[in-house]
């Protein structure tokens, strides 16, 4: 079975390139269930499978919706059609940084100022600004920075073995599709692929989108349906502290959050920062804190007088949108 599917193509000398294009490659596992997606082979003499000609009325061996619609019918949805399932950060992305990528990048002082523990770190950047751009993987500092050709620098993992094409693939191709949920993938112009779960089969654990309780109920159940997407920011009346215990600090301090869903120890911190008596790029936050903290140390320089808004983030990445400041002056 062939599917189509956002191919890396990473090359071993100095330049690498990507193909996003609807070529057929191999992809395993493939698409189990999908009606259509395989049609019977005609018997010939004797009644052994012949191949067939496309464009020949009969769908033969080899020969599928995709492949062949003149013959087999048009494929009718995502998941017939062949295309590979949508990326999901946390299940596919988040791991592969979890395992090769934290131990530098993660915490609060990360490397280069980028945090690749949570998508809100990544998201943020880095020191010298940002690291992805939606539906554009070959255009990410980060996808260069993984492939052999880093564009500036050392490739990363830096001392490390380099991720394998398959985990450099699964990045890029979250990034062509939008590099998270408030993107939408049909901007992109890539292939969008079914949601996670459309093709699965009954007796495997996960409800796909064509089941319910009443076709698998090994798999889905009659339980009420789940609630609907959390679309509420938290409640959080922004700091209320700043004061300068040193001549090149800051701390901002604020009471926690409440939201309707995430627990407020699970809400992280963006703070913005700019000078005296200006609003903040409220675009890019000069750091994320921890879930749950409730103060952040803010660096300043000797006399430098700025302005400080804190805002609070749910686990679905709704945010609270005070413009609450308070000042902060570096002592001489």
């Amino acid at each position: 079975m062939h599917h189509r599917i956002c191919v890396l193509l990473v090359s071993l000398g100095a330049t690498s390139s990507l193909a996003c294009s609807l070529e057929r490659v191999g992809f395993e596992p493939p698409p189990r269930d999908c009606p259509g997606q395989d049609c019977p082979a005609p018997a010939g003499d004797g009644g052994t499978p012949r191949p067939g000609a496309c464009g020949d009325a009969v769908c033969a061996a080899g020969e599928d919706c995709a492949s062949c619609p003149a013959d087999c019918g048009a494929c009718t949805d995502a998941c017939e059609s062949g295309l590979a399932p949508n990326v999901d950060y946390g299940e596919d992305v988040q791991p592969i940084f979890d395992a090769r990528c934290v131990g530098c990048h993660g915490g609060t002082d990360p490397a280069a100022g980028l945090r690749l523990d949570t998508l809100l770190g990544l998201l943020a950047g880095s020191a010298s600004g940002p690291v992805i751009t939606p539906c554009s993987c070959r255009d990410s500092l980060l996808w260069k920075k993984l492939g052999p050709d880093p564009f500036t620098g050392d490739r990363m993992p830096l001392g490390g073995a380099p991720l394998s094409d398959a985990e450099i693939a699964r990045i890029c191709q979250w990034l062509d599709e939008g590099a998270e949920s408030r993107f939408d993938p049909t901007t992109c112009g890539a292939p969008v692929g079914p949601p996670r779960g459309a093709c699965d089969e009954c007796g495997d654990g996960v409800c796909g989108v064509t089941e319910s309780c009443g076709s698998c109920v090994i798999d889905c159940g009659c339980e009420p349906p789940p609630p609907e997407r959390d679309v509420t920011a938290p409640a959080f009346e922004g700091a209320r502290d700043a004061e300068s215990p040193s001549p090149a600090q800051c701390v901002v301090s604020w009471r926690p959050a409440v939201d309707d869903v995430t627990p407020s120890e699970a809400i992280v911190y963006e703070v913005f920062a700019g000078p005296r008596d200006t609003v903040p790029d409220l675009s890019r936050p000069v750091a994320v804190t921890a879930p749950g903290a409730t103060s952040h140390v803010l660096a300043i320089g000797p006399g430098e007088r700025v302005d400080v808004v804190v805002r609070a983030v749910d686990a679905a990445g709704n945010r609270d949108t005070n413009l609450r400041a308070r000042e902060c002056d570096g002592r001489d």
